[in-house]
């Protein structure tokens, strides 16, 4: 812990609830664990300080951080990496190892700059961008990070374009070799959904042959996004586990919704931060896992949302509203009380 973060972080008493027990361990080849960043509606540059300041008495280790290749080259050769700069010095505040996500895909959205539309994946002038950007991207990233996704929940965009899979393994392979040259210290993979784990092995199997990292979004809800048993976890973990086949597994999103529109409840949201816990305690092989997210987001992000994703449901919405471990206003929720408790346990300092 630097010494700035120990400032921050102050003198704390915290007392386990039944069930939930604070002891020493080793941390010797233990998940990085950390919760993504996140500040409370109407932000201002205290709020800004304020979840700085969550980050550090939490305990959160590391930080996973992303952007798209739209966002970082918004016009041919012109490149915006501001984000990147800006999250990397988050991610050194906190310190420990972080994970970029650099977005080719975006979940169900094409997220290459618009003059390339209509180009394949791996025509020559869409690889000599993207390996251009991405020398940038690395150049920009820093020490710190050490696993690198090259696409964000890809199995959704290419279950809607089976076709599309050949060229976007070529261009992958393409950008792999770029990062193996220039960070021999990074591993590489790109993100899948657990959903997608389960619902679309056929796109999966072969994304599960690229890359030294497997990069997994682990939301497990049913279809209507209703939340699965938690007597489910293990088994889950398993399917992953399964998937990873020896790789490194990354865990880039870990949440679970609190909404009871979705038979969901805070309590549970609470329990299901024990529950990952738990696995993440036997289990070899887990380098990385952040969850999902420090705060609730507003309703005009739920709008946009809804518009991004094409998805307009009640049910969506409160599944991506009700993610965060404080709401939208600030107050935190049970989650956020659990998962302190777990990170102390997890890294005692």
């Amino acid at each position: 812990m630097s010494a700035i973060a120990s400032l921050l972080l102050g003198t704390a008493l915290v007392v386990a609830p039944p069930g939930v027990s604070i002891q020493s361990q080793s941390n010797q080849n233990r998940a990085t664990v950390g919760i993504h960043f996140g500040i409370k509606d109407n932000p201002t540059e205290e709020t800004y300080l304020v979840s700085l300041r969550e980050q550090v008495r939490v305990g959160a280790q590391g930080l996973a951080m992303s952007a798209k290749w739209n966002e970082l080259e918004p016009a041919p050769g012109q490149y915006a990496l501001k984000k990147i700069e800006d999250s990397v010095g988050l991610s050194k505040f906190i310190g420990g190892k972080s994970l970029f996500t650099f977005q080719t895909i975006d979940t169900n959205n094409w997220a290459l700059p618009q003059d390339l539309t209509g180009l394949r994946f791996d025509d020559p002038k869409v690889v000599g961008r993207a390996s251009v950007l991405l020398n940038k991207v690395l150049t920009s990233l820093g020490q710190g990070v050490k696993w690198i996704s090259l696409g964000n929940e890809v199995d959704v965009y290419l279950a809607e374009h089976p076709e599309e899979l050949p060229e976007y393994l070529n261009l992958l392979k393409e950008l792999e070799a770029i990062v193996r040259r220039e960070r021999p210290d990074m591993k590489v993979g790109v993100t899948v959904t657990f959903d997608g784990i389960v619902r679309r092995p056929e796109i999966v199997s072969k994304l599960a042959k690229f890359g030294n990292c497997a990069v997994v979004n682990y939301y497990p809800m049913k279809e209507d996004f209703s939340p699965m048993p938690l007597t489910d976890t293990a088994a889950n973990f398993d399917k992953i586990q399964a998937y990873a086949a020896g790789r490194g597994l990354v865990l880039q999103e870990v949440g679970l919704a609190s909404a009871p529109l979705l038979g969901s409840s805070e309590a549970l949201q609470a329990d299901f931060v024990s529950a990952v816990f738990r696995q993440l305690e036997t289990r070899k092989g887990i380098e990385f896992a952040s969850f999902f997210m420090q705060y609730e987001f507003p309703s005009v992000m739920l709008d946009f949302f809804e518009n991004y994703y094409g998805l307009k449901n009640e049910r969506f919405r409160a599944f991506l509203g009700t993610l965060g471990f404080h709401d939208a206003a600030g107050n935190p929720k049970p989650s956020w009380k659990r998962l302190g408790l777990e990170m102390q346990k997890w890294n005692p300092l």
